[in-house]
C-alpha cells in the first residue's frame, strides 16, 4: 500500500479551495472552536491550580482523564467512523463538548465545583474530542481532492496557529478578569458555532468502498491495525507520535505548576509564551507547502522533530536575570511552535494520502490510539516525578526525551520522502 513516489507538481491554481463552500464551512467552524479551545487549554488547568489548589499528582490525574478515552476506545472508534456517516459524528461531538464544558462555569458559580467533576468533564470532553478528530480526518478527503490535502491541512493548521496566537493572550486576560472557570463558557459557545457550520454542509457523503460488504466488526478493526503496523511509512510516524506524546505528557503535567511555583509567572505570561510559539508556527504553516515541495516532506519532518525537542529543552533551563530568562523562553517557544506545526501538518497529510478512503477512519483512529495513548502514561510518570525530583527536573527530563521521537523518522524511509503523488491509494489493502 506504499503508494508514493518522489515528485509531484504543485496544483497550479491558488484559488481551488476558496471555491469549495463545503471546505470553507468546515474550516470556518473549526477556526471558531479552535479559538475557544485555546481558552480552555489555559482555563482548565488554572481552574485546578488557582481555584481548587491542585497538586502535581492531581494535575497528572486531570491530564490522564483527558487522554484516557484514547486508550479505552482508540482503535474501536475508527471502525465506527468508517461504518457510520462522518458528518453526524462531528455534529454530536461538538454539541456534547459544549454541554460538558458549559457545566464547569455553572458549578463554579454555584460553589459546587470539585476536582472530581473536573476529572469527569475532562474525560467526557476527551472522549468526544477523540471521536471528532477521527471523524474529521476521515471526512476531509471527501471535501477536497487528495492532491490538495497538504494545502487544506495547512489552512486548517493556520487557523489553529492564529487561534494559538490570539487565544492564549485572550485567555490569560479573561482568567484575570472573570476567573478561570467562567472563561471556559466561551469555549462552550464556540463548539455550538462549529456544530452550526458543519450542519450547513450539504455535500453528499460518499460511502467508502469496502464498508458496505463488511459484516465483521473485529475483521474491520484488525484490518486497520494491520495496515498501520505493517506499512513502512505509517508505522514510524505512529511511533514518532507515541514517543513525542509520552515525553510531552511528562512535561505537560508540570508546566503550569512550573510557571506558577518556580518562575512565579501567572496566566498572562503563560499565555504569552504560547502566543509567541504561535507566531513562529504561523510562519511554519505558510511555508510548509513550499518546504514540502522543495526540501521534501520527509526531510522537513525529520528536521522539525529535532528542532521541536531543542526548543522545548530551553524552557526548563530558563533562569538567571529576567532578560536571560525571558529570552530562553521566547527562543524555546519560537522553535517549538514552527517545528510542531511542520511535523503535525506533514504527518497528517502523508497519512491521509497513503491510506485508502475506506480505511481512513480506522487508520486515523489507530494512529491517535498509538500516538496519544502514550500520553496518560507520561502524565502519570510526570506527576510522580514532579513530587519527588522537582518541577524543573521533571520538565527537563521530559523535554530531553523528545529527541528520541526524531530517531523513528531518521531510521525509516520517511526521512527521504518527497511529496507523494496525487493518485488515489489502492483499495485492495
Amino acid at each position: 500500500m506504499e503508494n508514493w513516489t518522489l515528485l509531484m507538481k504543485t496544483p497550479s491554481s491558488r484559488t481551488g479551495l476558496w471555491r469549495r463552500p463545503s471546505f470553507l464551512k468546515l474550516w470556518a467552524g473549526s477556526t471558531v472552536s479552535l479559538f475557544g479551545s485555546q481558552i480552555t487549554f489555559l482555563a482548565l488547568p488554572f481552574t485546578a491550580v488557582l481555584l481548587l489548589h491542585a497538586t502535581a499528582p492531581q494535575m497528572s490525574s486531570l491530564m490522564i482523564a483527558e487522554t484516557l478515552p484514547t486508550l479505552l476506545i482508540g482503535v474501536f472508534a475508527g471502525v465506527w467512523v468508517d461504518r457510520l456517516p462522518r458528518r453526524p459524528l462531528l455534529l454530536g461531538a461538538d454539541v456534547g463538548r459544549a454541554l460538558a464544558l458549559g457545566s464547569i462555569p455553572l458549578l463554579a458559580l454555584l460553589g459546587q465545583l470539585h476536582m472530581e467533576y473536573l476529572f469527569l468533564a475532562a474525560f467526557f470532553t476527551g472522549l468526544l474530542t477523540f471521536l471528532y478528530d477521527a471523524a474529521y480526518g476521515a471526512y476531509l478527503p471527501s471535501l477536497v481532492d487528495r492532491k490538495r490535502l497538504i494545502e487544506a491541512n495547512s489552512k486548517l493548521e493556520m487557523s489553529n496557529l492564529l487561534a494559538g496566537l490570539a487565544g492564549p493572550g485572550l485567555a490569560g486576560w479573561l482568567i484575570q478578569l472573570i476567573s478561570a472557570p467562567v472563561a471556559i463558557v466561551v469555549d462552550a459557545f464556540s463548539f455550538l458555532a462549529s456544530a452550526l457550520a458543519v450542519w450547513t454542509i450539504r455535500v453528499p457523503e460518499v460511502r467508502a468502498p469496502g464498508v458496505a460488504q463488511s459484516t465483521s466488526y473485529w475483521r474491520d478493526l484488525g484490518q486497520g491495525l494491520r495496515v498501520l503496523m505493517t506499512d513502512s511509512i505509517l508505522r514510524p510516524i505512529a511511533a514518532c507520535a507515541a514517543t513525542e506524546n509520552f515525553f510531552g505528557g511528562i512535561t505537560d503535567v508540570v508546566r503550569v505548576l512550573f510557571f506558577v511555583q518556580v518562575l512565579h509567572l501567572g496566566a498572562v505570561y503563560f499565555g504569552l509564551m504560547f502566543s509567541v510559539a504561535s507566531v513562529s508556527a504561523l510562519v511554519g504553516a505558510l511555508a510548509n507547502p513550499w518546504l514540502a515541495r522543495i526540501v521534501g516532506i520527509g526531510p522537513t519532518m525529520l528536521l522539525s522533530a529535532f528542532t521541536l525537542a531543542a526548543g522545548w529543552v530551553l524552557i526548563p533551563l530558563a533562569g538567571g536575570p529576567p532578560l536571560v530568562e525571558a529570552s530562553m523562553i521566547v527562543v524555546g517557544a519560537l522553535l517549538f511552535g514552527v517545528s510542531n506545526t511542520l511535523l503535525n501538518v506533514n504527518e497528517v497529510s502523508l497519512r491521509q494520502h497513503v491510506t485508502p478512503n475506506h480505511l481512513l477512519g480506522r487508520v486515523g483512529a489507530g494512529m491517535q490510539f498509538i500516538g496519544t495513548g502514550s500520553l496518560p502514561l507520561g502524565a502519570l510518570i510526570g506527576g510522580v516525578l514532579g513530587e519527588y525530583i522537582g518541577l524543573r527536573a521533571t520538565f527537563l527530563a521530559g523535554s530531553c526525551g523528545l529527541f528520541l521521537a526524531a530517531l523513528w523518522i531518521y531510521f525509516s524511509p520517511v526521512r527521504s520522502l518527497r511529496i507523494p503523488t496525487s493518485e488515489e491509494p489502492s483499495e485492495s489493502t
